[in-house]
């Protein structure tokens, strides 16, 4: 608790030596700068106006000093003074005894209060409901980014049956969309020359989009956008349980040993294997005349293991080929079928041909994933717009802040469980303990994954209407982000109050 607590310190301390001088610098004029700042942060230019007493390297030199002085103050006072007087429990007299533990905590109790009263500013931000808002959009945004593209190789060798090799290869579309996603955000905000109140209306649309949808927001209004997403949201979600591959049969796992069952419990121990004494090892061989994969050859019932050698009916990419399994069909591979590559049993899952499911759900998920990193652009500029520039840093670093905490490490730990709620087989320990999953259920997977995205997904959208619906500018959406950078006034205005600047300086030069 001590070396976290000691961690957690020094994320609060270090930002006041790199963010907190340019928070100075931003805050003050440029010739109280190097008052404020000291010596090293002055420029050349101010260094006659200053000295060496300057308010930031004086308070940073003496505030260690006074620390240790109050600090050996507060060790003089008994650890539990508040609840004890000193030494009763312990029966001794001063901090001299080397059993006395001082009031350790007080200093830091104390610095927790200081830092509660000066983060007034970020109350005030939190205070505005379309900052507070796009925090959120954030958060549900980050929690899909982040569970997929930490999980993506494995979901997508779980739900289209591939190897974790094809896996990886295929989750590399995430990577082009990621790219190409921050592009297209830009462009359509530099294109259609949006502010907030149309920043807003982009993040609907692109919402929308994200939900793997295959046509065009017809209109920018919100409200058109918001109903067409809630209810392609639905509709989306359907559709992505049907853009899957087939599931592999896996006896006594999914299906039953018998073809003929009807019994929807399923077990691996079958009277056909009850003799082989099987081990829990996951090794599945593949029936590829039915399609069917078994636990191994074990629970299969075989009892013919024939290795590769010449003049056997076998590929390099069969390997051990497994006969006499008197599961399989009712023994229907015996000891007087030749080992063939018709009537054998090889090593490795049964193939699944995913045909042109494969293709057209890879094009959805590219699709979504560049709607949802061109997303991000609008984000970021609706965020530095309805914050005062003077905090423009502290909004970022609040926003930054809740969106790690509550985006990006949650999103992980959600979709791994997800994903692990879908197990069917785990490897386990000698003691018992689980260890890894060996065998997932592939609807399972498919429909828990897609109704965390879409309820995030729903979320950012709810979140990006009370943001819409909230920031209220005097001129709302009139003029371009070229032109209305930090300012909601229209253009005329702002270029008739930057010509009155410009006439001020130079009547002050005369």
């Amino acid at each position: 608790m001590f070396l976290l607590g000691q961690t957690l310190h020094g994320f609060g301390a270090t930002p006041l030596f790199s963010l907190g001088t340019a928070y100075l610098d931003e805050n003050v004029s440029e010739n109280s700068s190097p008052v404020f700042l000291g010596p090293s942060h002055r420029s050349e230019k101010a260094l006659p106006h200053s000295d060496s007493s300057a308010i930031h390297s004086f308070l940073t030199s003496v505030g260690p000093i006074v620390g240790l002085f109050v600090g050996g103050k507060l060790l003089t006072f008994y650890d539990d003074f508040d609840r004890v007087s000193g030494g009763e429990r312990l029966a001794i007299k001063d901090s001299a005894d080397p059993r006395w533990v001082g009031a350790w905590w007080v200093g830091f109790a104390a610095c927790s209060v200081v830092s509660l009263i000066i983060s007034f500013p970020i109350m005030v931000l939190l205070s505005s409901p379309t900052f507070v808002a796009i925090i959120f959009v954030g958060i549900f945004e980050s929690i899909v980014l982040n569970g997929f593209s930490s999980f993506m190789p494995k979901i997508l060798e779980i739900i289209l049956n591939t190897s974790p090799t094809v896996g990886s290869y295929l989750s590399s579309v995430v990577i082009f969309g990621a790219a190409g996603g921050v592009m297209v955000g830009g462009i359509l905000v530099r294109q259609l020359q949006l502010q907030v109140g149309g920043g807003y209306c982009l993040l609907s649309l692109l919402s929308f989009v994200s939900f793997d949808v295959l046509s065009v927001c017809p209109s920018l209004l919100l409200s058109v956008c918001l109903f067409m997403s809630f209810l392609w949201a639905a509709l989306s979600l359907i559709s992505c349980m049907l853009l899957k591959c087939p599931s592999r049969e896996l006896v006594g796992l999914t299906v039953a040993y018998d073809h003929n069952s009807s019994s929807p419990v399923t077990l691996l121990q079958n009277p056909c294997n009850s003799e082989c004494h099987c081990d829990a090892n996951f090794r599945p061989v593949c029936d590829r005349s039915s399609g069917r994969t078994y636990y191994s050859a074990c629970y299969a019932g075989c009892s013919l293991r024939q290795e590769e050698i010449d003049g056997i009916v076998s590929s390099k990419k069969e390997g051990t080929l497994w006969g006499d399994c008197r599961c399989v069909r009712n023994g229907s591979l015996s000891t007087n079928a030749s080992f063939s590559s018709a009537r054998h049993l090889a090593n490795g899952f049964c193939p699944v041909d995913c045909g042109w499911t494969l293709w057209l759900f890879l094009f959805l998920l590219f699709l979504s994933v560049v709607a949802s990193f061109a997303a991000g652009i609008p984000t970021q500029q609706i965020m530095l717009r309805v914050i005062p520039l003077q905090q423009r840093t502290l909004g970022i670093a609040v926003n930054w802040t809740f969106l790690r905490l509550l985006g990006f490490i949650p999103g992980g730990v959600l979709f791994g469980y997800m994903i692990d709620t879908a197990c069917l087989k785990w490897q386990e320990s000698p003691c018992g303990k689980k260890l890894s999953c060996q065998v997932y259920d592939t609807s399972r997977l498919s429909w828990t994954i897609m109704a965390l995205a879409v309820a995030s997904k729903l979320v950012a959208i709810l979140a990006t209407t009370v943001g819409y619906v909230t920031y209220s500018p005097s001129d709302l959406d009139r003029g371009p982000l070229s032109v209305m950078v930090n300012d909601d006034r229209t253009p005329p205005r702002t270029a008739h109050a930057k010509g009155n600047s410009i006439d001020s300086a130079e009547s002050m030069a005369l």
